[in-house]
C-alpha cells in the first residue's frame, strides 16, 4: 500500500513538472500546435493552483472524504452480504476500482467497475456471485440516488418556473444578457 502511494505521489510530481516546465521549453513557433498550446494551458493553470495552495487543499480533502465514503459504503454492503473481507481492503481496492472506471472503455465505467471488483475480490476468495451481488447493489444506490436528485432538480425548476412568473424573482432583461454574452 505504502508503495503505491509513493508510486502515485511520483507520478503527480513528474506531471506537475512536465506541465510546468514544458510551456518554458517550446516558445514561440511551437506554441501554434494545437497540443502544445494546451499543455501551456494547462500549465499556466497549475501554476496559478501552486501559488493558491488553499483551493488545492480544500480539492483534496474533499477527494479524500468522498473515497473514504465510498470505501465504507462498499464496507457496509460488505457486512450485510457476510462477506469476511477487511475495511483496510477497501480504502486500497475502491480508489483503484474508481480509476479503472475512468477509462473511457464503456459508458459510466459499467462493467469495467463490476470486473475490476470481480476479479479483485477473487484474490481473497470471495465467491464470484457475492462479490457482483455487491457491486449490483452499489450500482442500485447510486441509480436510486441519482432518480432522487433528478426528482428534486425537476422540483425546483418548476417552483423556480412559478417565482418567475409570479414575478417573485427578477429576470435581466434582454438586452443586459447580449451584453453579458458579447
Amino acid at each position: 500500500y505504502l508503495l503505491s502511494c509513493l508510486a502515485m505521489c511520483a507520478a503527480l510530481a513528474v506531471a506537475v513538472a512536465l506541465v510546468v516546465s514544458l510551456p518554458r521549453m517550446f516558445k514561440g513557433k511551437w506554441l501554434t500546435w494545437s497540443v502544445l498550446a494546451s499543455i501551456q494551458k494547462i500549465g499556466n493553470a497549475v501554476l496559478v493552483t501552486i501559488r493558491r495552495p488553499r483551493s488545492m487543499t480544500a480539492s483534496i480533502l474533499f477527494g479524500v472524504l468522498f473515497h473514504l465514503s465510498a470505501a465504507l459504503n462498499y464496507y457496509a454492503f460488505s457486512l450485510a452480504l457476510h462477506m469476511q473481507v477487511p475495511v483496510t481492503f477497501f480504502l486500497v481496492a475502491i480508489p483503484f476500482v474508481s480509476l479503472v472506471a475512468f477509462l473511457p472503455l464503456s459508458i459510466n465505467g459499467f462493467g469495467l467497475r463490476e470486473s475490476a471488483l470481480v476479479y479483485i475480490f477473487s484474490m481473497l476468495h470471495v465467491p464470484t456471485a457475492t462479490s457482483l451481488l455487491l457491486v449490483l447493489l452499489v450500482d442500485v444506490q447510486s441509480l436510486l440516488f441519482a432518480a432522487i436528485g433528478g426528482c428534486l432538480y425537476l422540483a425546483m425548476g418548476r417552483a423556480n418556473a412559478r417565482h418567475v412568473g409570479a414575478g417573485l424573482v427578477s429576470t435581466p432583461a434582454p438586452s443586459a444578457i447580449q451584453e453579458a454574452s458579447a
